[in-house]
C-alpha cells in the first residue's frame, strides 16, 4: 500500500514538473534521470515515461529510443540526464 501511494506521489510529482519541461524544447526525449524520460512532442507538457528492466535512459536529449542496454550507445545523443532542467538551448543535432 505505501509502494502505491508513492508511486502516485511521484507520477503527480512528475505530472506537474511536465507541465513546462517541454516549452520551447525540440521534439524528442530528453532523459529526466537514468530510468526516467519525458517525450516532448510539440507541446509545452511533456508524456513522462520510464525505460524498461535492464535498460538506461543516457542521453540528455535523443530523437531516437532513450532507453539503452548499459553496454550500447547513441550516435544521436546530445548532454547528459536531467540537462533539460538546465537547456536554456534548443539541442541541435
Amino acid at each position: 500500500m505505501i509502494i502505491f501511494f508513492l508511486n502516485f506521489f511521484l507520477f503527480v510529482l512528475l505530472s506537474e514538473a511536465n507541465d513546462s519541461l517541454c516549452y520551447r524544447q525540440m521534439d524528442g526525449f530528453y532523459c529526466l534521470d537514468d530510468t526516467l524520460f519525458i517525450w516532448c512532442y510539440g507541446y509545452s507538457e511533456g508524456f513522462v515515461m520510464r525505460c524498461s528492466s535492464g535498460t538506461l535512459c543516457k542521453c540528455g536529449f535523443t530523437r531516437e529510443n532513450p532507453c539503452l542496454l548499459s553496454m550500447q550507445e547513441s550516435d544521436d545523443c546530445v548532454g547528459n540526464p536531467g540537462d533539460i532542467k538546465n537547456l536554456t538551448f534548443q539541442p541541435s543535432i
